[in-house]
C-alpha cells in the first residue's frame, strides 16, 4: 500500500542500495529501506486488527502511518524531479503510479467478482456499486454517500470496503502534483511558506473532522478525503526539509540521539495502537494528527544515514514484507471477509487465522512475483513489441488473454444483471423499530411539540423543528406505576423486539437501539429509577457493540441496586475482538452483586447457528423466539 520509492540504479544484481552506498554528490533520490520496514509494521497492524485480535484494538491506525509515508515519498519524488528538470512531467508521474497500482487492483477486482458470482449470489448486486467505485477510485465517498459503516455491519462486510484508503491515496496522487507545481511556481524555494500552507491544511482537515464527528457512528469522517488529509499533508511538509539526498551529503558521523528518538516514537505508536480503538473520542479530536506527528519522527530517524533505526527497520524480513505491503493490504480483506470464524469456518480460532494468513500470503506472492514486478519492469511493453513482430509466443498469450477476457465479460454481465435482495437482518431491525415506536421509547428527551404523542417522535422538517422544539416528559408514554419487567438492549434485542414484548407481556417495557453501548445506559436507567418504574426485573443486553469494563458494570448495578433481579445478557458477536473479553468481564464481575444473574447467550447461541442471519449476530424468527423465551425464564426465576 502506498508508494515504493526507487530509482533506475536503485538495485543492481538483486542487492539493495542503501543511503550510505550512494555517491555523496548524487542528486537522485536513494532507496529508503527503513521506510519499507515501517510499511511492513503498519500493514501487519492492519492485518491483526482485521483478524479481530483484542490485544490490538487500534491496528487500523496503520493506515494513518501509510498516509504519512505516502505524503512524504510522493512529495520527495515531485521535488526531486522539479529540481533536476525544472518541471514535473504529470503524464509520466501518473503513468508510473498506474503501472504500480492498477495491475494488482484489477486482478483483485476480477477475482472478487468471479468469487461473488460463483459462490455468493446474494452479494453480487451489492458488489456492483463497489466495483464501479473502486474502478473510479472513489470508494471512500461511495461508502459515505451510501451510509456504509466502517464499524457496524449487518451480515458480511463489503468485499471491497478496504479500498477506501487506496481511494484517498489515489485522489492525492491525482491532485497533489498539480498543487505542488502551483506552489513551486508561486513560492520557488521558499519552502517555509509552502510548509506553512500545508500545516494550515492540516488544521483545516482536523477541524472538519471535529465538526463532522458523530459519536453514534464516525464512519463519515473516518472515510472522508478532506478529514483524512492531515497525514498526507504532514508527510509532505516533512519532505520539504528532510531530504535524503541532502542528508547523505551532510552526514559525517552517527547520530544516536535521532535513532533513540525514532525508537521512542515507535514505542509511542505501539502504545496508541494498543489503547485507542475506533470509537475513541480523542482520536477524532486531534488524535490522527498525533499519530501523524509521531510517525514523522520515525520517518526522520529511518531515512537519516547517521541513525541506527534505518538499518534496523530495513532488515531483510521487514523489507520483504514492506515491498509486498500493497498486495498484502489488497488481498487480505476479501480473504478475511470470506473466512469469518464462527460463521464461515467453524474451526479453532488459531486454525482459522493460519488459514487466512496462508491464503493472503499466497495470493500476495503470486501477484507480486507474476503480475506487479513484471509490469513494473516493462513486461507489457515487451509483449506488445513481440505481438507487433508476430512472435508465436505473443500470439498464444493473446489467445489466452482473449479467453480470459471473455470469461470476465460473462462475469461482468452477471454482476450487471444481478438483482438485489432485501437484507433480512436489516428488515428485522426495521420491523422491531416500528413496533417500538408504537410502544414509545425514552431514548429522546427533546422532540417537536407538534409530534409529542404517545407514538413518539416522527419525521419533520428542520425549519419546523427549529421553531417548535420543546422539552417534554420522556416517560409520558409509559404506563403508570412500577413496570414488572424492563429490558434495555442493542440491535440484537431490537430485532427480537416483537417476540420479546409478546413473551414478557403487555405491561413490560422493552427499549432497544442499534449501536447502543453500556456506557450510555446509566442516564436513562437513572431516570427510570427516579420515577419509581423498576419492578421485579431489569434485563441489560449491551455487550455486543464494543468493549465493556467492570467499572461500567458497577455504575449500572449501582443504579439497579434496588431491583430484585437484574439479568445481564452476554455477547455472541463472532469475529468481534471484544466478545471474549466482555463475556469474561461479566462472568467475573456479576457474582459480586447478589441481585445479578448472567444469561450466557454466547453458550446458547453457539449451539444453534441456524438461529442467526449471515452476520452470526442478529436473529432469525426461531432465534428471536428462543432469545425471548430465555429472557422470560430468567425474569420469572425459571432458570434453564
Amino acid at each position: 500500500m502506498g508508494v515504493r520509492c526507487t530509482t533506475r540504479s536503485g538495485r543492481q544484481n538483486g542487492a539493495v542500495q542503501t543511503l550510505a552506498s550512494r555517491a555523496p554528490d548524487s542528486g537522485r533520490l536513494p532507496y529508503l529501506p527503513g521506510l519499507d520496514g515501517l510499511r511492513a509494521i503498519a500493514v501487519l497492524a492492519v492485518l491483526v486488527y482485521h483478524a479481530d485480535a483484542s490485544w490490538l484494538p487500534g491496528g487500523f491506525l496503520g493506515v494513518e502511518v501509510f498516509f504519512v509515508v505516502s505524503g512524504y515519498l510522493i512529495t520527495l519524488l515531485l521535488l526531486d524531479e522539479y529540481e533536476r528538470s525544472g518541471r514535473i512531467d504529470l503524464a509520466q508521474f501518473w503513468l508510473r503510479r498506474a503501472r504500480r497500482l492498477l495491475p494488482a487492483l484489477y486482478a483483485l477486482l476480477a477475482a472478487t467478482a468471479v468469487t461473488a458470482v460463483l459462490f455468493l449470489s446474494d452479494e453480487v448486486a451489492r458488489l456492483r456499486g463497489d466495483l464501479i467505485a473502486s474502478l473510479a477510485y472513489v470508494t471512500n465517498w461511495y461508502l459515505v454517500f451510501t451510509g456504509s459503516s466502517y464499524f457496524d455491519n449487518l451480515g458480511r462486510p463489503p468485499l471491497l470496503r478496504h479500498l477506501w484508503s487506496l481511494a484517498v491515496e489515489e485522489q492525492f496522487y491525482l491532485v497533489w502534483p498539480l498543487v505542488v507545481g502551483v506552489l513551486l511556481r508561486s513560492f520557488g524555494r521558499r519552502y517555509d511558506r509552502i510548509a506553512g500552507l500545508l500545516l494550515g491544511g492540516v488544521v483545516v482537515s482536523t477541524v472538519l473532522m471535529i465538526v463532522g464527528y458523530s459519536e453514534a457512528d464516525p464512519s463519515a469522517v473516518y472515510y472522508g478525503t478532506h478529514t483524512r488529509a492531515s497525514g498526507l499533508l504532514l508527510g509532505a511538509a516533512l519532505a520539504l526539509f528532510w531530504r535524503p539526498q541532502a542528508l547523505v551529503r551532510r552526514a559525517r558521523r552517527p547520530v544516536p540521539a535521532l535513532g533513540a528518538a525514532g525508537l521512542v516514537a515507535m514505542v509511542v505508536l505501539a502504545v496508541l495502537h494498543r489503547v485507542w480503538d475506533e470509537r475513541t473520542w480523542a482520536l477524532y479530536h486531534g488524535g490522527f494528527v498525533v499519530i501523524g506527528v509521531v510517525t514523522l519522527v520515525v520517518i526522520a530517524a529511518a531515512v537519516h544515514p547517521g541513525s541506527f533505526l534505518g538499518p534496523v527497520l530495513g532488515n531483510p524480513v521487514l523489507r520483504a514484507i514492506g515491498v509486498r505491503s500493497y498486495g498484502l493490504y489488497l488481498w487480505h480483506w476479501p480473504v478475511f471477509v470470506l473466512t469469518r470464524p464462527g460463521i464461515d469456518l467453524f474451526w479453532p480460532t488459531w486454525q482459522v487465522t493460519a488459514f487466512r494468513v496462508a491464503w493472503t500470503v499466497l495470493l500476495t506472492e503470486l501477484s507480486y512475483r507474476y503480475l506487479e514486478t513484471p509490469i513494473r519492469q516493462g513486461a507489457l511493453g515487451r509483449w506488445f513489441d513481440r505481438l507487433r513482430n508476430r512472435e508465436r509466443r505473443a500470439r498464444r498469450s493473446l489467445a489466452a488473454a482473449s479467453v480470459g477476457g471473455l470469461a470476465l465479460l460473462l462475469v461482468a454481465a452477471g454482476v450487471a444483471t444481478a438483482s438485489s435482495s432485501p437484507n433480512a437482518a436489516a428488515e428485522s431491525l426495521r420491523q422491531g423499530l416500528e413496533a417500538q415506536r408504537l410502544q414509545g421509547s425514552i431514548g429522546t428527551t427533546t422532540v417537536p411539540t407538534t409530534l409529542a404523542t404517545a407514538a413518539g417522535p416522527g419525521p419533520t422538517s428542520t425549519a419546523a423543528a427549529a421553531t417548535t422544539t420543546t422539552t417534554v416528559d420522556p416517560l409520558a408514554a409509559l404506563p403508570p406505576g412500577k413496570i414488572a419487567a424492563i429490558a434495555w438492549g442493542d440491535s440484537v434485542m431490537l430485532g427480537a423486539f416483537t417476540k420479546l414484548k409478546e413473551t414478557l407481556g403487555a405491561d413490560s417495557f422493552v427499549d432497544a437501539k442499534e449501536g447502543r453501548y453500556l456506557k450510555d445506559a446509566v442516564a436513562p436507567l437513572t431516570l427510570l429509577r427516579d420515577r419509581g418504574k423498576f419492578g421485579q426485573a431489569v434485563v441489560i443486553a449491551l455487550a455486543s457493540n464494543g468493549p465493556v469494563t467492570a467499572a461500567q458494570v458497577g455504575e449500572v448495578m449501582a443504579v439497579l441496586s434496588g431491583v430484585p433481579r437484574v439479568i445481564w445478557v452476554n455477547a455472541r458477536v463472532p469475529g468481534r475482538a471484544w466478545e471474549a473479553s466482555n463475556n469474561d468481564i461479566l462472568a467475573k464481575a456479576l457474582p459480586s452483586y447478589p441481585n445479578a444473574l448472567l444469561l450466557d447467550w454466547k453458550r446458547y447461541g453457539d449451539g444453534y447457528p441456524a438461529w442467526f442471519y449471515g452476520d452470526g449476530i442478529h436473529l432469525k424468527p426461531p432465534g428471536q423466539e428462543a432469545y425471548a423465551l430465555l429472557i422470560r425464564d430468567f425474569v420469572i426465576g425459571k432458570l434453564p
